[in-house]
């Protein structure tokens, strides 16, 4: 092999080697911002799930405690008119006993 032919050999081999150490950086930049993007976007759906989560509990925690408040309502109201039959009746028992001349 002449000269001129091994330093040919010895350029192309040198510039392929370049172009390929090129090639892989630059596949390894896009593979990186591929996958910051990946990351980035697991990211947002993660805060979208917990943002949509806490929604969610928080209405359910809401509609619970409305309902518990009626609920109280109810059984304060049924208490109250138990207290006033309670008086009613006993107003009506001490008339019955003084009418028949039990006292």
């Amino acid at each position: 092999m002449d000269k001129v032919t091994e330093n040919s050999l010895k350029l192309s081999l040198k510039e392929g080697l370049e172009q390929g150490t090129k090639n892989i950086d630059n596949l390894v930049k896009l593979t990186t911002k591929l996958s910051d993007n990946v990351l980035g976007q697991l990211d947002n759906f993660g805060k979208q799930v917990d943002n949509i989560a806490r929604s969610k509990i928080s209405s359910v925690a809401d509609n619970m405690a409305g309902k518990l408040r009626h609920a109280d309502e109810v059984v304060s109201e049924a208490a109250q008119n138990f207290r006033l039959n309670v008086g009613v009746e006993q107003q009506l028992a001490g008339r019955a006993i003084l009418s028949s001349g039990g006292g």
